[in-house]
């Protein structure tokens, strides 16, 4: 591809007006949202083809028969390093340790722009606080070694131990974020 970074990719899209491809591992993944909310912020329109996971997503986008997708570091960490695939940025709030040169999509021009892959751990309703409170202690002495944090890094994983209470907060916070992308986009469950 001739676009090397977001500026380009963003004058692409107005210039095809919808005909510009992305692919995603499938509707309604955080990947076809992410790209979702890219092009709203934008003001820009793509058309999305939804793939039966990463994988395929991915060597498509190699193979040149997609323009762009939003793909993990899992997926596509030793073909960037390989120089098959340019990553023109990452939705984090900051850049990442394992591809310090690349630009988060904010530093890129796209203001207040963020989108990260999260989990968590969850127990069913009703567990009491103090188990939860002892998992959440001991996941924070987890991933505080430096040999578990290299390894999620090295796959994209950041570990950002949160208390119970701010974790629930951010879960809501996701959803109502989320949930205005698919209204605004007008998507619809596949």
């Amino acid at each position: 591809s001739p676009i090397t970074n977001i500026a380009e990719f963003t004058a692409a899209a107005k210039a095809k007006n919808g005909e510009l491809s992305f692919g995603s591992p499938g509707a309604g993944t955080p990947h076809h949202l992410a790209m979702e909310a890219f092009l709203q912020a934008q003001g820009v329109k793509a058309n999305h083809i939804p793939y039966k996971g990463g994988a395929p997503a991915f060597q498509d986008l190699i193979a040149g028969r997609l323009d762009g997708a939003f793909i993990d570091l899992g997926t596509a960490g030793s073909s960037i390093r390989a120089g098959k695939v340019r990553v023109l940025a990452i939705g984090n709030k900051t850049r990442i340790a394992t591809l310090p040169e690349v630009p988060t999509l904010a530093e890129a021009g796209v203001a207040g722009y963020e989108a990260t892959a999260w989990q968590g751990l969850a127990f069913p309703a009703g567990t009491p606080r103090e188990i939860v409170a002892r998992m959440a202690a001991e996941y924070a002495k987890v991933v505080a070694d430096p040999q578990i944090r290299q390894k999620m890094a090295d796959v994209g994983f950041e570990p950002t131990p949160s208390s119970p209470a701010e974790f629930a907060a951010y879960i809501r916070a996701e959803q109502a974020r989320w949930s205005e992308v698919i209204r605004t986009g007008g998507l619809k469950a596949e």
